[in-house]
């Protein structure tokens, strides 16, 4: 149905049970509140992620609500860590944002250099395709939001101890 639909439970169930393809709630998060789904739905949503079947809004929406449920204590925060593996693919500044956030929050809080140490190689496999993408300099004619994801994903890079951009970072 429509952004707009709204369902009883039993109507709202049987949509969910007949569906082929993930329903997203609060489409394009146009609403003021959270959804938490499940794990195993959002393994099913992330899929829809990594496959480019989801809008940058509610790709922002759906990160944004997993990574706040995972700091209320409402999800393993290692659930939040396996949907952002379907987000390896993004280019979208907006949505890196949170994801930048995400990462900086769970290092921010660990009182454990080995964790933190073990989280790096994660970071790496998350910014990989990003960082060879934008690399250090601006090209002509970029996108302005390429401009704006450059620092970010370089930023991450560095914090993540990944040697060609500490090298450049300190050549620089």
């Amino acid at each position: 149905g429509s952004a707009q639909e709204t369902f009883d439970k039993a109507d709202f169930t049987s949509a969910i049970l007949k569906s082929t393809k993930p329903l997203i709630l609060n489409h394009e998060h146009s609403g003021f509140y959270r959804t938490v789904y499940d794990p195993a739905y959002t393994t099913r949503l992330a899929k829809l992620v990594a496959t480019g079947g989801v809008d940058e809004l509610d790709r922002l929406g759906l990160l944004s609500d997993t990574v706040e449920a995972a700091k209320a204590g409402y999800l393993p925060t290692v659930n939040a860590l396996k949907l952002l593996e379907a987000y390896a693919a993004e280019d979208s500044s907006v949505v890196w944002d949170i994801i930048a956030g995400m990462l900086g929050g769970i290092r921010s809080v660990m009182d454990d250099d080995n964790l933190r140490e073990a989280m790096k190689p994660f970071i790496w496999q998350i910014i990989a395709k990003q960082l060879k993408r934008l690399s250090w300099d601006q090209k002509k004619s970029e996108p302005h939001f390429d401009t704006l994801l450059r620092p970010t994903i370089l930023s991450m890079a560095a914090v993540a101890d990944e040697p060609s951009v500490v090298q450049e970072a300190l050549r620089r």
